[in-house]
């Protein structure tokens, strides 16, 4: 039979490999529901501060670029929203994952 490779922590290349492999699986669904949560979170917060950053913008910068302010910050709001699901999405799963993959790695 073949050696088991084993890495400084006493864990042999197959576990790593799964570890690895299940460790991109919840980055990828972390990233698809973070998706899903900008896609629903972005229109209804958008509406709620579109009139106070065009209205600022018009009182500090002129008037004529509300606008581009308002799809400046439409793109903002579902970057921002994204950026921040993906955080704490990635942050709840991972924590679960590592519950579940030092479970694969002690079995």
């Amino acid at each position: 039979m073949g050696e088991l490779i084993m890495n400084q922590n006493g864990i042999d290349q197959r576990q790593q490999e799964n570890v690895s492999f299940f460790m991109r699986s919840l980055e990828g669904l972390a990233k698809a529901i973070a998706l899903i949560v900008a896609f629903l979170f972005t229109p209804p917060f958008h509406n709620l501060t579109v009139g106070w950053v065009q209205g600022y913008m018009a009182h500090h910068y002129g008037h004529g670029i509300e606008g581009l302010a308002g799809l400046i910050w439409f793109g903002l709001v579902a970057v921002v929203s994204y950026h921040f699901s993906k955080a704490m999405i990635g942050t709840a799963l991972l924590f679960g994952g590592l519950g579940i993959a030092m479970r694969l790695l002690l079995a």
